[in-house]
């Protein structure tokens, strides 16, 4: 037996509408329809292998009917924004079903509790410097490692495999009962603007639960919850001191890592320049083209969430056999491997005794006891 809802799930992940996985498996768009809503109880074991074929997804995937709901979460501020519905089903499927591999993994380990706060009728600064206290970091300075320091306060960054246009990173509290945050990121992003986004994200996390605002306001207040994580008032104010220049902006970029651009914005909402300043500086930055690419030179190496290889590691060993792994996720072992591996295993961390060495994020099994 296979589920309506893995099927739709594996056909967002393809990007398909129903009428072209139906002309790719040979039925009536209506069959489609049917299956996604399970009103045909029993199929042909010939349309099922060809609905697998179609997806390159084993039979197993579409087995497992265990109801998870994953939520769209901060996805739905963006598909208002500028998002195309096929964009939003796309991304959504992918959270979703790296998600539905990896949950088994947490409830089969002890894993770090959730300690992120989850604050209201605080501004976003307000918001950042609780959250910077929170996740143990000082109140001034750069954050070397943000994934590392947030996975360490229970956050579950999953990473995907692949790249999605116009699509950096999403957030929901994913869960019922023992709610847990989850942060999906897109592989490729640059590391200035994927730092960034993943600041933002967690202020969705941290603010936006229940407040009934204007989806604009609520993307202002992650931005500005961005910032201030990043780069806090405290500690960035004498850097952007003027005269600031793109050159002086271009030193500061490896130091706080983000982008020259943000660096600009932080000091025009701390009226460190004022508006006149600001714009001369952007219009220097679109120049020299770097809007859409700032300098090679001056890149940020993009970060990679550690926690879901780290469970890997302590379930299946160091060098895990992905047959099993693909068996247990009920994926293909390439795609196993491909999913896992694009979470960093310990060689692709700092060395240990490294400035702002990443700190270990600790798994293991639970004792007999605790399982009874």
């Amino acid at each position: 037996m296979i589920f309506g809802a893995r099927v739709k799930e594996a056909r967002d992940l393809r990007s398909l509408t129903q009428s072209q996985l139906a002309e790719m498996v040979g039925v009536d768009h209506s069959t489609i329809a049917y299956i996604e809503a399970d009103r045909i109880k029993e199929l042909r074991p010939e349309l099922i292998e060809g609905i697998a074929e179609a997806m390159s997804l084993p039979v197993a995937f579409f087995e497992d009917g265990e109801d998870i709901d994953f939520p769209a979460g901060s996805l739905l501020f963006r598909a208002r924004l500028d998002m195309l519905k096929r964009e939003e089903a796309e991304a959504k499927a992918w959270g979703s079903v790296i998600y539905r591999r990896v949950r088994p993994l947490v409830n089969r380990l002890r894993v770090p509790p959730v300690t992120l706060p989850r604050l209201s009728g605080v501004t976003p600064d307000e918001a950042a410097a609780y959250t910077r206290a929170s996740l143990g970091l000082s109140h001034d300075g750069p954050i070397p490692h943000l994934i590392n320091a947030i996975e360490r306060a229970g956050v579950l960054v999953l990473a995907m495999p692949i790249q999605l246009p116009r699509r950096d990173a999403y957030s929901a509290w994913v869960g019922s009962d023992a709610l847990r945050p989850v942060i999906v990121l897109v592989n490729g992003v640059p590391g200035d603007r994927q730092r960034f986004s993943v600041a933002h994200e967690l202020g969705h996390l941290v603010m936006h639960q229940s407040r009934p605002l204007r989806i604009k306001e609520i993307e202002s207040e992650a931005g500005l919850f961005a910032e201030a994580l990043l780069m806090p008032e405290v500690g960035i104010s004498t850097d952007l001191e003027p005269p600031l220049t793109l050159t002086r902006l271009a030193t500061l970029k490896p130091k706080w890592g983000v982008s020259i651009q943000a660096l600009v914005r932080r000091a025009r909402h701390l009226d460190l320049i004022t508006k006149r300043q600001y714009t001369y500086l952007f219009e220097q930055i679109g120049k020299r083209g770097w809007r859409t690419h700032e300098p090679d030179n001056l890149a940020i190496q993009a970060e990679r969430p550690r926690a879901v290889r780290k469970m890997i590691e302590v379930i299946y060993g160091d060098a895990p056999d992905y047959r099993k792994v693909a068996q247990d996720m009920r994926l293909f072992p390439h795609q196993a491997k491909q999913l896992v591996e694009a979470h960093a295993d310990r060689s692709q961390l700092p060395p240990r005794g490294a400035v702002g060495e990443p700190r270990i994020i600790e798994f293991r099994k639970p004792t007999l006891i605790e399982r009874n």
